[in-house]
Order: structure tokens, then C-alpha cells, then sequence
């Protein structure tokens, strides 16, 4: 059984469409495509790890998980 099209999810998917039509990201995105990037590649992680000795987070308790992934990796010890 498929599912039928919400004029949210279609809206949703025209907004999607029309981003990358423009290269443009939202701020989630830019959170999400970070993190990605940390993940894949280990010499702009290692450079952001050496560049910031602290980062200092406020409101630290209304992180969510991407955040929170944004704010570990350069935190994280070297493997």
C-alpha cells in the first residue's frame, strides 16, 4: 500500500527541490553537511581540532543530536 501525498510532504519536497536548484542549504542542513563532512574526511576534522583549543556552547541543554554530533567531533580526542 502506497501512501498518498500529504500538501505537506509535497511542499516539503518542492522546498527540498528548489534548494538544490539553487545550492543553497537551511541552517539544518548546514549542521547535517558538517557533521557528514567530519566524518568523512579525518584532515578537516583533525584541522578544526587543532585550530580551537575550546568551544564554548550556551544553552547547551537545548542541543539536539546533530548539535551535539557538531560540537563532539572537534572535541573528541584523536583516534
Amino acid at each position: 500500500m502506497q501512501a498518498i501525498p500529504t500538501m505537506s510532504t509535497q511542499g516539503y519536497i518542492e522546498y527540498e527541490k528548489r534548494m538544490k536548484n539553487n545550492n543553497a542549504l537551511d541552517f539544518d542542513d548546514i549542521l547535517v553537511k558538517t557533521v557528514e563532512l567530519f566524518m568523512q574526511d579525518k584532515d578537516t576534522l583533525d584541522y578544526y581540532r587543532r585550530r580551537f583549543r575550546y568551544i564554548l556552547v550556551d544553552e547547551y541543554q537545548d542541543t539536539n543530536v546533530v548539535q551535539f554530533k557538531l560540537l563532539k567531533a572537534p572535541c573528541s580526542p584523536r583516534e
